[in-house]
């Protein structure tokens, strides 16, 4: 089944850029400052990535090319977004030790847990740090689908090339 192709201006469509939490701000701030600007680096490459087939040997010579290339553009979307992902996870487990440690909340007391589950503070960075983790788990596998397409497609390239390179001084060796 092909997938559709969602308009510009749709609301169902995906971020055009990488979706960064506070601590992936921060640095993208500061890569800016050099110059480096993260949301060129990380357009959003197609509306999913693109599905490869299971025998890439079918494929012709451009097909493959172009399917390479679009999951290349996926891997490093993905790359950025999963670096950005971990920072802001960091970020979050931060905030986590700053709030438990400002409250005085240690958990080998029998009474802190209780009173750290109804402390709506506590519990607000206690969420955002799940979430981050959460997100981060899921830009993870999404990374290690794409690359492990990216992989098999470079491994067929690679395998067309080493034929052609035989092929050519088979031609040379038998004139």
């Amino acid at each position: 089944m092909p997938r559709r192709r969602l308009p510009p201006d749709s609301p169902e469509r995906p971020q055009e850029t990488l979706y960064r939490g506070e601590g992936a701000n921060v640095a993208a701030r500061r890569l800016g400052m050099q110059g480096i600007n993260l949301d060129q680096w990380a357009k959003h490459p197609s509306d999913e990535p693109p599905d490869v087939p299971r025998d890439v040997t079918e494929l012709r010579d451009r097909e493959l090319m172009n399917l390479y290339q679009e999951i290349q553009r996926w891997v490093k979307y993905l790359a950025l977004q999963l670096a950005a992902a971990e920072v802001d996870e960091s970020y979050a487990e931060r905030a986590v030790t700053r709030t438990e440690a400002l409250k005085g909340y240690d958990f080998r007391k029998v009474d802190a847990k209780t009173r750290a589950n109804e402390d709506p503070e506590y519990l607000d960075v206690k969420n955002a740090q799940l979430s981050a983790y959460g997100y981060r788990k899921m830009i993870a596998a999404l990374y290690a689908n794409v690359d492990r397409d990216s992989f098999q497609l470079s491994r067929e390239l690679t395998r067309r090339s080493a034929r052609s390179d035989r092929d050519h001084r088979g031609e040379r060796h038998s004139s």
